[in-house]
């Protein structure tokens, strides 16, 4: 499948894409503790020059302009039911009692990203995603 060029300017569409579930849900565990997550987390939903569908586009290391032609989401667009560090930290307190977020340990937060359910978008701004393994 190889979709349509996205042009916000010119009569061209881009109306769909496909992406890989793994590689989306890795970008929301490995950026979940940023602090920028998720208001400056994009993933380009199409190949470009500057970036590779799938890939992560900080807004923060781009210039907007730079990034005008290519069809971007941000990463809660994408992932329906993204967990706020409350239902991270509530995971733990119903699992253990009370805790700090300082004591949870890598392990323990594999075990939360391992029993989480995630709920991908299957339209994002008019784009139809097909969603890979």
């Amino acid at each position: 499948m190889i979709p349509k060029k996205y042009s916000k300017r010119d009569g061209y569409t881009f109306e769909e894409t496909t992406l890989s579930k793994k590689v989306i849900a890795g970008i929301v565990v490995y950026f979940f503790t940023n602090p920028v997550f998720p208001e400056y987390i994009y993933i380009a939903l199409d190949d470009c020059s500057i970036c590779g569908r799938g890939d992560v586009v900080n807004l923060l290391d781009h210039d907007e302009s730079s990034m005008e032609f290519v069809p971007l989401a941000r990463i809660d667009e994408l992932v329906l039911n993204v967990p706020t560090q409350d239902d991270f930290c509530d995971y733990f307190i119903d699992r253990y009692g009370k805790i700090n977020i300082d004591d949870i340990s890598k392990e323990m937060a594999r075990e939360f990203w391992d029993n989480f359910v995630w709920e991908f978008a299957l339209n994002v701004k008019g784009i139809n995603i097909e969603w890979s393994r």
